[in-house]
């Protein structure tokens, strides 16, 4: 069975209608994106990757651990899931590396938006029939390491005025 995908310049196109600037969008790095169920990420990566920073010890630290470092781990694990999701579907890939079957980006990249700027993880899901941008925090924690009573990955109200102030839209 084939997920629900999306061509890259449709993608472009819906991130641009819910207000990203342009300017802000880096390139779209796939042709085709596969887009997660909100479920997923918020009941399946969500608590796997809180399990799996926590278990790290990997907390938050001025400039060498900041938003933008759990906004980018954030992004390349959730990548390394749709990876392995692939192989498990018979994505093979053959001993050149390339695949014998078609592939998809994951519709998670990394973004900057509001003031002051902050990094954040944002996902095209599609809800009931219609697609939809979401931002999601991936840090649990803040300071010296302290931990909140928040769980990574929740969802962060977004508004187009708010999806306006990106500067940078990575996916």
């Amino acid at each position: 069975m084939k997920p629900f995908t999306i061509l890259s310049s449709e993608l472009q196109e819906f991130i641009l209608s819910q207000g990203v600037p342009h300017e802000a969008i880096q390139f779209m790095r796939d042709s085709e994106y596969v887009l997660p169920t909100e479920r997923w990420i918020t009941d399946v990566f969500g608590p796997w990757f809180q399990a799996k920073i926590v278990a790290e010890g990997y907390t938050y630290r001025t400039h060498s651990r900041d938003c933008d470092k759990f906004t980018r781990r954030a992004a390349s694990l959730a990548g390394d899931c749709n990876a392995v999701t692939e192989e498990r579907a018979g994505n093979v890939i053959d001993e050149l590396g390339q695949s014998m079957s078609p592939t998809y980006g994951l519709a998670f990249g990394e973004v900057w938006v509001k003031t002051p700027l902050h990094a954040i993880n944002a996902v095209v899901h599609r809800n009931n029939g219609q697609l939809q941008l979401v931002g999601y925090e991936p840090q649990p924690s803040y300071g010296n390491g302290v931990m909140l009573d928040k769980i990574s990955m929740r969802v962060v109200e977004m508004n187009r005025k708010d999806w306006e102030t990106c500067k940078r839209f990575d996916i």
